[in-house]
């Protein structure tokens, strides 16, 4: 097995990896956990986090001291397999009858996708030649701003699909045609080849240019090297935020998790009801002899 290979590693490593891993007990060996962190990172592989219990495992109970919880199973994966199970979910359940918690692993698209993802723009999009002209057709100067920019996001959903959404299709192409040239009998030896394999090298870096700026702004990542492509790091790491981000389970006031997208919802939009409603308050008005608003007159 190489680094290229995809791995994944699931289970108890009876090792955390920062203080906060543990609560309870004596202080964390911050050096075992360096330790810890330091091997991960020799290896290329990064944790998976997980929806769930954050600690993993439930120590003795021993008179006179605290029980200590820690998170020792955890999953660990390289950028080949987060990438290749790109949609992969991580669930920690209750113990029953272990002092562990069990980790389940679903490689299947989670279902928990409401609605479509929030619009914005995307820089490469000014670099783009065609994109003023199509902010200047979609555009009505005789129209307020909000509705303009309501009826300006179908039209560019629609054109970045066509520009941008088929970069790997296109890139995929080229390389096709690439080979077919570089197979051919005729190569080295025929000038409209060579001329047309020049032709498909420049669209491809242009190509693999484009497709780096897109995945550099998905991944938000702070740090570029310049002329070095890192195409495979921004796809990890926009992976990795995407499924960061999404909210898989919530526990409720009675302590239990919810799971249910339905209920999710709910229990999220009853939250913020509630969170928003302005209590009920004893006001005294007094009476004033003030007249409000004060009258303009020709004498003021």
């Amino acid at each position: 097995m190489t680094y290229d290979d995809p791995w994944l590693l699931a289970g108890d490593f009876n090792e955390i990896i920062a203080a906060n891993e543990k609560r309870r007990g004596a202080h964390a060996d911050v050096g075992r956990c360096s330790a810890f962190a330091s091997m991960l990172d020799d290896y290329q592989l990064m944790d998976l986090g997980g929806s769930g219990p954050f600690f993993t495992w439930k120590g003795p109970k021993f008179s006179h001291l605290d029980r200590v919880y820690k998170r020792l199973d955890r999953e660990v994966a390289n950028a080949h397999w987060r990438t290749m199970f790109d949609e992969a979910t991580i669930h920690i359940g209750p113990r029953v009858y272990s002092d562990h918690n069990p980790l389940y692993i679903s490689l299947c698209k989670d279902n928990n996708n409401w609605e479509d993802r929030p619009f914005h723009l995307f820089p490469p999009w000014l670099d783009h030649s065609q994109f003023l002209n199509v902010l200047t057709e979609n555009w009505r100067k005789d129209t307020d701003v909000g509705t303009n920019l309501t009826e300006l996001v179908p039209a560019l959903k629609e054109w970045n699909t066509n520009v941008f959404g088929f970069i790997p299709t296109k890139k995929a192409v080229i390389l096709r045609r690439l080979a077919g040239i570089q197979s051919s009998l005729d190569y080295g030896h025929n000038s409209y080849l060579d001329k047309m394999e020049c032709e498909l090298r420049s669209e491809l870096d242009k190509t693999l240019e484009l497709e780096e700026k897109l995945l550099y702004h998905k991944s938000r990542a702070i740090w570029i090297r310049e002329g070095d492509r890192n195409t495979k790091f921004y796809h990890t790491t926009a992976v990795a935020r995407r499924r960061k981000s999404k909210i898989l389970a919530l526990k409720n006031a009675a302590g239990i998790w919810i799971r249910s997208e339905l209920n999710l919802k709910n229990m999220v939009v009853n939250y913020y009801k509630q969170l928003f409603v302005e209590e009920e308050a004893n006001r005294k008005w007094m009476t004033t002899s003030i007249n409000w608003p004060p009258l303009v007159t020709h004498d003021k």
